[in-house]
């Protein structure tokens, strides 16, 4: 809602009859194919290694959008955005390590 406040100025200023049909029909296929891919990856994981593990994963996304951003957009990729993708690589890492087998002594 608070998008939807925020924009609603630019919104009802737009000509929305000169939008054409290729950008109509590309928003619905972006839409789409994206929502549906990311979907369909994210139950593939959920079945393949379990819900947990596969929610660490979701913590990446920013990641990926921001190589994403880099490489088609030009965005700038500056020491604080490395020092948070690290933070967040690092704390997947963590998770991913196996764990040590709790060692109980023998009672004597």
């Amino acid at each position: 809602m608070p998008y939807a406040i925020y924009a609603s100025p630019s919104l009802a200023a737009t000509d929305w009859r000169a939008v054409g049909l290729a950008t109509w029909s590309g928003l619905a296929y972006s839409a789409m194919f994206s929502v549906c891919l990311a979907y369909m990856i994210w139950y593939v994981a959920i079945r393949q290694i379990g819900g947990t593990r596969t929610s660490v994963y979701s913590n990446v996304i920013p990641i990926v959008a921001m190589a994403a951003a880099y490489v088609w957009l030009d965005e700038p990729v500056g020491w604080v955005k490395v020092v948070g993708a690290s933070a967040v690589l690092g704390g997947v890492a963590i998770t991913r390590l196996e764990r040590l087998p709790f060692l109980v002594p023998a009672e004597e």
